[in-house]
């Protein structure tokens, strides 16, 4: 589109609209076998493209990742609201914890809010509140492999594994073998499957200290980043006529304590569900990674484990993170792509 600021316009639209700006095939075309007509301007490019023909260093791609549509990344919401009722029922520890982060104060200073009905809300409620999960202007839920940034180098290293090619653009079924619960994020650990895993590069363990201190850049930032200076479009939010496809994958575990193995490469894969309202970028992007690295601590210092285990799931807690295990995995279908930045590739975002 030449018409720049009509096309900002759309980007903003999109963006109002739950959407995420994503690059669709062919990104990469594999020409080394392919056949074309004599004299056509395709074949033109064969002296110069040895294999690939990469119309990517059109965009500016910031991260490569699985993406979810609204009914999907509505109803995973709604599925880790029912594990923390379990939690709450269950495990009088986490109970409290939840009561004094999250519980909402009324006017008056008193534990409880009223609801419309004028019944006094639920602590599930408050933490649906807490971690904005009932939030319909959020971002739709995504599952990111890859951060690219502003790094040229990096996409076309990327774009050239015969794995991003062979997955680009499709749909892959997803496990979700459980959840981490950080005080900023509420997120869906992922077990990828051994296909799955050569997509996955990123850090598995970060020391949260660390990633403070050199402030990494994760998906979290550069999207947020992609959305400054477009101007601001009032919508209606419409229905999807998506088919939701998140379901109980039929696959009991046997051991969901070691369902993921503390050394297993993409072992930090996740979607992230919730996020605490101004929540620190980082700790939204890394608070998996920081809590795995906690896990690691505590495994190799050989310290007692607070384990409960409840009727679906069995729960672990570690400091200031929870983790629970699923006892049945879930499934849920993600479109593998790119979220790119609405502007030309030599207008890079400021790192």
């Amino acid at each position: 589109m030449s018409n720049v600021e009509q096309n900002q316009y759309y980007i903003a639209l999109a963006y109002k609209m739950q959407y995420v700006i994503l690059v669709v095939p062919p990104v990469a075309i594999n020409v080394s076998n392919s056949m074309w007509p004599k004299h056509s301007f395709a074949s033109s490019f064969g002296a110069q493209t040895a294999t690939y023909i990469q119309p990517v260093n059109m965009f500016q791609h910031l991260f490569c990742a699985w993406y979810f549509h609204d009914c999907d990344s509505h109803q995973l919401r709604n599925e880790v609201s029912l594990y923390i009722q379990d939690c709450l029922d269950g495990i009088p520890g986490f109970y409290n914890i939840m009561h004094r982060n999250c519980r909402t104060l009324d006017d008056e200073g008193q534990n409880g809010k009223k609801n419309l009905d004028g019944e006094e809300m639920q602590l599930i409620d408050d933490i649906k509140h807490y971690y904005n999960l009932n939030d319909k202007r959020q971002d739709l839920a995504y599952c990111a492999v890859k951060v690219i940034g502003s790094s040229m180098k990096a996409m076309n290293e990327y774009f050239k594994k015969d794995i991003v090619l062979s997955n680009y653009g499709k749909m892959s079924k997803l496990l979700i073998v459980g959840f981490i619960i950080t005080p900023y994020i509420l997120a869906a650990r992922v077990k990828l499957t051994r296909t799955q895993v050569d997509l996955w590069e990123m850090e598995d363990l970060l020391d949260e200290s660390t990633a403070k201190e050199h402030n990494f850049i994760g998906p979290l930032s550069l999207l947020q980043e992609s959305k400054q200076k477009l101007p601001d479009v009032e919508v209606q939010l419409i229905s999807s006529k998506s088919n939701p496809t998140l379901i109980n994958a039929a696959k009991s575990v046997e051991d969901p304590l070691k369902i993921i193995s503390y050394f297993a490469r993409g072992k930090a894969c996740n979607i992230v569900i919730g996020k605490v309202k101004n929540a620190p970028t980082y700790q939204v992007d890394y608070g998996v990674q920081f809590a795995l690295n906690m896990e690691a601590k505590t495994l190799n210092a050989s310290a007692s484990l607070d384990i409960t285990e409840l009727d679906n799931c069995i729960v672990k807690r570690i400091g200031k993170y929870w983790f629970v295990y699923l006892k049945e995995m879930l499934q849920i279908d993600g479109f593998f792509s790119s979220c790119v930045k609405p502007c030309p590739f030599d207008d890079p975002i400021k790192l």
